[in-house]
């Protein structure tokens, strides 16, 4: 998992086509200029020297600091031959770094740091200020252990030297105790395919040091500028492209995901048309039996209202039936409120009539009370002879 990860930040990353080295030496500046190929991001790297520059250390005014006027220098000699925009390593010299060697017991790489760090604000002049210094080490055996020190102020006049002159430092590294003499042997260690004559000489070997450092992953020094002030080595296209690729891959995802719901609902939504269609039908069909129930229902309260009202004149049709008197007859009858009938009917003479209304009252099983006469008339018919024609109320 780890070497995955490395290959990716290999992979965006972008790859270092060239560093300069840069050491103070006595009166002058050493610049080692080495261009750094890949033949694969993510495999051996492959450096080649460029050239190698002495310049002068001009003299520096009074508001200038020794690192303004280098900074003028370097830029100057850097942009005749086109590497004003490579990223550049200065290799700090003892005098500017605090630095001892101390060995420990046999700690973790996360305990070392730790021990490393209270070792070292332990031994600064001023240790309560650690925000005051850039701190680190570096193991050179396995327990010795190289620790430095550069006050961040030294540290933000050298960046602010290379930044004004429009340089791009990437690193202030410190290396050990004779590193630049043994510069042959390191360069070999690491595999550069360099030629007798393409060697760094002796005075040489901190400035490609440096510049070493810089294009290789494998770092050997003591960093001293901090990563807020270092330049982003990220492929910012390759990156950008990755990105890319993960949106359009989660935009396809999320379209895919969407198209298939989409598709499923679609199946829902058909089968629930379906569905409703048939209930349509099944309600239209409920609803019409619901208006012909309605109907019947209607049908069957005018039957039963005019059976109530029929079921009383059948009833008394037939019970006048049976209460005849000779002479008088009945000529119509009405049910008044339930309980009140009218009666109309005619006589030969008052004595039938008379017989006919005792007739009535004597039926008190039937009739609460006595029949009321509510009009009596004699009338002449036209084939001769008169007739009694009378009205009477009952209650039943």
């Amino acid at each position: 998992m780890r070497n995955v990860l490395r290959k990716m930040r290999a992979l965006l990353r972008e790859p270092q086509r060239g560093a300069v080295g840069v050491s103070l030496t006595d009166g002058g500046i050493c610049l080692a200029c080495l261009a750094g190929h890949e033949s694969n991001a993510l495999t051996e790297e492959f450096q080649r020297r460029e050239e190698t520059l002495h310049l002068p250390l001009p003299p520096t005014e009074a508001k200038e600091s020794l690192w303004q006027a280098a900074a003028g220098v370097i830029q100057v000699a850097l942009a005749k031959r086109g590497w004003e925009k490579s990223r550049i390593a200065v290799c700090l010299t003892e005098d500017e770094v605090f630095s001892y060697s101390r060995e420990f017991p046999p700690l973790s790489e996360r305990e070392m740091r730790e021990a490393a760090r209270w070792d070292l604000l332990a031994s600064l002049p001023d240790a309560h200020e650690e925000a005051a210094y850039s701190l680190d080490f570096r193991r050179v055996g396995e327990r010795e252990v190289v620790l430095a020190a550069l006050p961040r102020e030294k540290v933000r006049e050298i960046h602010r030297a290379f930044s004004h002159a429009g340089l791009c430092l990437a690193s202030l590294c410190f290396l050990p105790t004779g590193a630049g003499r043994q510069v042959p042997g390191t360069f070999a260690a690491d595999g550069m395919n360099l030629a007798a004559d393409d060697l760094p000489q002796e005075e040489d070997g901190a400035a490609f040091l440096a510049a070493q450092e810089l294009l290789s992953r494998e770092k050997n020094h003591l960093e001293l500028l901090p990563e807020s002030m270092r330049p982003a080595d990220w492929a910012f296209g390759r990156l950008a492209a990755l990105l890319a690729g993960i949106f359009f891959f989660c935009m396809a995802s999320i379209y895919g995901w969407n198209a298939w719901r989409i598709h499923e609902l679609q199946g829902v939504v058909q089968k629930t048309a379906h569905e409703m269609t048939l209930l349509s039908a099944e309600r239209a069909r409920m609803e019409q039996e619901a208006q012909e129930d309605g109907r019947a229902a209607q049908k069957e309260r005018q039957l039963i209202s005019l059976s109530k009202g029929a079921l009383p004149c059948r009833s008394l049709l037939v019970h006048f039936g049976t209460r005849t008197v000779e002479g008088a007859w009945i000529r119509g009858l009405r049910v008044v409120d339930g309980h009140v009938v009218e009666l109309e009917g005619a006589a030969t003479s008052y004595d039938a009539l008379a017989d006919f209304v005792r007739v009535l009252e004597e039926d008190k099983g039937f009739f609460r009370a006595a029949p009321v006469l509510k009009k009596s008339e004699r009338k002449r018919e036209a084939a001769g002879g008169t007739l009694i024609y009378f009205s009477l109320e009952l209650k039943i």
